[in-house]
């Protein structure tokens, strides 16, 4: 059959219900969790497939900011409810650095992780599956799905935070990969070669999917 691979915060938090399923959890579905950082680029290029999943008999949530600085969110947020998915808003940034900022956005994503406990975690673009990856490691009955669109800024910026950041980023990936029920899915494979190649992860790991793309 078709495999949805390819595609919680507490209710003190922000959250949207979708109006039929009422918020509530189906405890007899499987649940899937998106990790995004933009409502926008969710729209873009996977509600088509996340609605997939809902038809699929998924019970389907999301983790991602409620407002954004490029764009305000909430037709988005509309867009992606009215498809039966259950949205959680995140304080995810797409390039904050600040530590407490990030150490908060982590605890926050691990509230709605314990809340949900999803069968699939589904991160999308570095930060989210950087932190909903080191969130899966424990989570033995978990598989994740990890979408790197591109190395993004990170590989390429030169100077010393730059490269700062990017030893740390190595790393956290070698950490997240150590989850043998985690797969990543590249757009190219000069990206996935490099992953590989700096030993990241292993390449039975990774589904090159050409599909989608920036």
């Amino acid at each position: 059959g078709w495999n949805p691979f390819y595609m919680g915060k507490s209710r003190s938090l922000s959250y949207i219900e979708t109006k039929d399923e009422g918020g509530k959890q189906d405890p007899m579905k499987k649940r899937l969790l998106y990790v995004v950082n933009d409502p926008r680029y969710f729209v873009t290029h996977r509600l088509p497939l996340a609605h997939r999943v809902v038809e699929e008999g998924y019970e389907v949530h999301i983790a991602l900011p409620f407002e954004t600085a490029a764009l305000p969110a909430s037709k988005d947020l509309e867009l992606i409810t009215s498809n039966q998915i259950k949205a959680h808003n995140i304080p995810l940034s797409r390039s904050g650095t600040n530590p407490y900022n990030e150490i908060k956005t982590i605890i926050h994503l691990n509230r709605i992780i314990r809340e949900i406990q999803p069968d699939v975690i589904h991160g999308i673009t570095i930060k989210a599956v950087l932190y909903s990856g080191i969130l899966s490691l424990n989570r033995k009955q978990t598989a994740a799905v990890f979408a790197i669109p591109g190395l993004g800024h990170v590989f390429i910026a030169n100077g010393l935070k730059a490269k700062l950041i990017r030893f740390l980023a190595s790393n956290w990936y070698r950490l997240v990969f150590r989850n043998s029920r985690a797969i990543a899915i590249f757009q190219n494979e000069f990206d996935s070669e490099y992953f590989v190649r700096n030993r990241y992860l292993k390449s039975e790991q990774i589904i090159l999917n050409l599909y989608f793309s920036e």
